[in-house]
């Protein structure tokens, strides 16, 4: 699978649409009641072996650690936060990477929305590589998974865990939408291709895509708050909204035929 450099710019505005979904996000709320059941002394020995894994940048022995943690202590919510962290750091997804691969800096200070993507789009991605493309949409699966596992509303968590939620939403929705692209650039296909393509993929990945856009609709404003300045007054302006309501996209639901409206929409293929 490879995709180029612009895909990403479609596919990043794809994401911004699923989130214009929805009027805003949900206030945040205050972290859940401590478990009265004690740590097991094993539980918490893994859970500092895998903090310290994190500290140092191991991700695949923090991932390995808190996986034993949460085996030892079940439903313990701290643990489930860690885990999701370890996976998202492999996966290389956070508010702040997002934040930069979406804004170009100038020399005098000011900031932008990119135009283009940024190289660091494709290292968060990294689509032009099939093996670690597949390791990071599961992994950025699994750290949805868990954020959103002990509270589906997510009112327990604080601004910070919500805006990575978001952040981990937003990534989801970009890898669910390439694998219903078998890694095309829909900048580089006819509508006939999109079709037969959206066609063939839409309901296996129907799921995942609808999961992370569901997520978004609890994070958004968590997400755009904790981005820079340029995303947020892309979406202040209303022209996303109004580009959602001409394909109908303005009902919470991301359909086959919407999809496939939104990516012809989308598609301006090369001469």
């Amino acid at each position: 699978m490879k995709i180029e450099q612009r895909t990403c710019f479609v596919l990043i505005l794809f994401a911004l649409l699923a989130f214009s979904l929805f009027a805003g996000g949900c206030s945040s709320g205050d972290s859940s009641d401590p478990d009265p059941n004690p740590r097991p002394n094993a539980a918490q020995k893994k859970v500092d072996e895998g903090q310290a894994a994190l500290e140092a940048g191991d991700y695949n022995t923090a991932v390995s650690n808190l996986a034993e943690a949460d085996a030892l202590a079940p439903n313990d919510p701290e643990i489930r936060t860690l885990r999701a962290t370890a996976y998202a750091s492999r996966a290389g997804v956070s508010v702040d990477s997002l934040t930069e691969s979406l804004t170009d800096h100038y020399t005098d200070g000011s900031t932008a929305l990119a135009p283009a993507p940024l190289p660091k789009i494709i290292g968060l991605m990294n689509y032009a590589d099939p093996g670690e493309f597949a390791v990071r949409t599961m992994d950025t699966g699994k750290a949805l998974d868990l954020m959103v596992a002990g509270d589906p509303t997510l009112a327990s968590l604080g601004d910070e865990d919500r805006a990575t939620v978001g952040a981990l939403a937003m990534v989801h929705t970009l890898q669910q939408t390439t694998l219903i692209l078998e890694g095309n650039s829909p900048a580089r296909l006819t509508d006939a291709e999109i079709e037969t393509l959206v066609s063939a993929n839409y309901a296996d990945h129907q799921e995942g895509l609808n999961r992370a856009v569901a997520v978004a609709a609890h994070t958004r404003g968590d997400l755009i708050a904790a981005m820079t300045d340029p995303l947020t007054e892309l979406v202040a302006s209303g022209e996303v909204e109004t580009l959602l309501a001409d394909y109908g996209m303005d009902d919470g639901e991301v359909t086959e035929q919407e999809l496939l409206d939104l990516l012809q929409g989308l598609n301006d293929p090369a001469p």
